[in-house]
């Protein structure tokens, strides 16, 4: 988190999964995350957001050479618990520190998508 106070003193990170208390203790655990954690559990969020459930989204052609490549360098990957819904769509979310409205919104179009860092950046720095 230090990095990212040096880029704007105002931002704070948070993570919001949906999935069960258990998962996101294990993810916790796995990624050694600085950040706090929030579980919404009915989606409520990710129904607002439009992040989606799709099995062809997750399960896509990428996603299995990633788990291959992974695999292969003998990485294990993280654990998935019960409870967990693995086809759900993530995304990434920056809100103004005054105002609260959305700066960015980036829909992951596969699970590893994730928007470039400057455009992160420009959406801290917006006004």
């Amino acid at each position: 988190m230090a990095t990212l106070s040096r880029v704007n003193p105002l931002l704070h990170c948070i993570v919001v999964a949906c999935g069960s208390e258990e998962g996101a203790r294990t993810w916790l655990q796995e990624t050694q995350s600085p950040f706090p954690l929030f579980l919404d559990t009915d989606r409520q969020l990710y129904q607002a957001l439009g992040l989606k459930v799709s099995i062809s989204q997750v399960w896509n052609i990428s996603t299995i050479c990633y788990y291959a490549e992974q695999s292969t360098a003998g990485r294990t990957l993280h654990k998935t618990v019960a409870g967990d819904d693995l086809h759900q769509m993530g995304g990434n979310l920056v809100l103004g520190p005054a105002d609260a409205r959305i700066r960015l919104l980036y829909r992951s179009a596969v699970p590893q998508d994730r928007p470039p860092l400057h455009a992160i950046h420009a959406a801290m720095d917006a006004q």
